[in-house]
């Protein structure tokens, strides 16, 4: 512990003291009120197997001190969660402590405190430097960036074994990868499956042929740029000229259940599957690996990602001890219980990174492979609109892949649409 924060506990415990002292007096009860801890509801969109581990993390939290009673809960997850915080921040009565992804904090911005890191025992310099920034919105601090989920290539060994490729060398660029699809795509299965939502491999693709998403001003779609179109049409070869990729679109949820069920062999998926990946491996005798996402083009380094912000949140009327206990639990997690955490998600605090590969758990050894990719970490823009854009550009993403539409018409349809949008920000 830091001794920033172990200042805070004694500060905590002083004023607990004082309090109690003062309730006694005013209220002559023989046992002070505020000895009892306060009460805080801390909520996220864990609805995974991370949603148990961090259940243990705060379950260890609770036990440790006597001023706070963390409540985990993991109510939803996507637009549903942005919804249920909203309309709870409007109500006034949001959860004190809330886990959010980037695009998140712009339309919660008026009901998060900006955070003083600094008194907080966090220091900037032992975190990655694109993670800590998500949190930073017109130049405020809103949350402290607890990790980030990139993406990875992940593979079925004995499927290579099976095609005569090398499972000890999966591929490291486009060439290779195309090549191994095409060999892998046998015996009523394929090599690879496009997740056609929220994590389409054209992000990737485009932020690695040197492309962006939007203007810095945010006004103007790029999705009709020369990059853009590039990473278009490998999306469409992929399935129409190389024959290596589903054809079909397939929701999120599902494309993992294709991955155990043998029907393609490789994916590009987050940290979160690490724990189930190696479980399937030591259970059901499976032989999934995992590498670094490939290089597909070679003009910026890059590998799209997702992020686990923590903020707090603001309630009427103000609830002082609320934001007081919400910053210590978030910078204990952030500094005490980063390692922990990687049993689930790749952590953003740099200096964890030597035990976590000394690690006698091998899922947080394994995690490493994803921490050390967040320096090329790139995440969806800020902006009001982004859901809605990003709906648009999904669906002309679709159309060019699996319906073979022209890839650098869709791309002007679809550009020139979502300008609509933006122009109504």
């Amino acid at each position: 512990m830091t001794d920033t924060l172990r200042s805070l506990d004694r500060r905590l415990f002083l004023r607990a003291g004082v309090l109690g002292a003062v309730g006694l007096h005013a209220a002559g009860r023989g046992r002070a009120l505020a000895a009892d801890p306060k009460s805080l509801d801390f909520t996220t969109f864990y609805v995974g197997a991370d949603g148990g581990i961090m259940q243990g993390i705060v379950n260890r939290y609770n036990a440790m001190q006597p001023t706070a009673k963390v409540n985990f809960s993991a109510p939803a997850w996507g637009a549903d969660y942005l919804t249920k915080l909203l309309t709870a921040s409007l109500a006034g009565n949001p959860p004190p402590i809330v886990a959010l992804h980037n695009y998140e904090i712009p339309p919660l911005t008026r009901f998060l405190y900006e955070l003083d890191a600094a008194a907080l025992g966090i220091k900037k310099e032992n975190y990655v430097e694109n993670a800590w920034n998500l949190a930073v919105y017109e130049g405020k601090l809103y949350g402290l960036t607890m990790s980030t989920g990139t993406l990875a290539l992940v593979y079925n060994k004995d499927h290579f074994q099976q095609a005569g490729l090398d499972p000890a060398k999966p591929p490291t660029n486009r060439d290779e990868f195309i090549r191994a699809a095409q060999a892998l795509t046998r015996d009523g299965r394929f090599g690879f499956a496009r997740d056609s939502a929220g994590w389409m491999p054209w992000l990737t693709y485009n932020w690695q042929a040197g492309g962006n998403l939007l203007t810095p001003d945010g006004k103007k779609a790029l999705f009709d740029t020369p990059a853009a179109a590039e990473a278009a049409q490998l999306e469409q070869d992929l399935i129409h000229k190389h024959k290596a990729c589903l054809p079909t679109q397939t929701a999120s949820p599902e494309l993992p259940k294709l991955l155990y069920a043998g029907k393609v062999s490789m994916l590009f998926m987050g940290p979160w599957n690490l724990n189930a990946l190696m479980k399937s491996n030591r259970d059901n005798k499976t032989n999934f690996g995992w590498a670094k996402m490939p290089v597909f083009f070679d003009r910026k380094k890059a590998v799209m990602a997702t992020s686990h912000i923590y903020s707090l949140m603001k309630r009427k009327p103000e609830d002082p001890a609320a934001r007081e206990l919400g910053g210590k639990f978030i910078a204990w997690l952030l500094e005490e219980a980063s390692v922990t955490w990687a049993q689930a998600q790749a952590p953003a605090n740099k200096r964890v990174l030597g035990q976590m590969q000394k690690s006698d758990d091998p899922i947080v050894r394994n995690m490493t492979m994803w921490v050390e990719q967040a320096d090329h970490a790139h995440f969806p823009p800020y902006h009001p609109r982004w859901t809605q854009v990003y709906r648009a550009l999904s669906q002309g993403m679709e159309a060019i892949s699996f319906r073979g539409d022209d890839v650098k018409s869709t791309l002007r349809g679809v550009t020139a649409g979502v300008n609509d949008i933006l122009a109504q920000a």
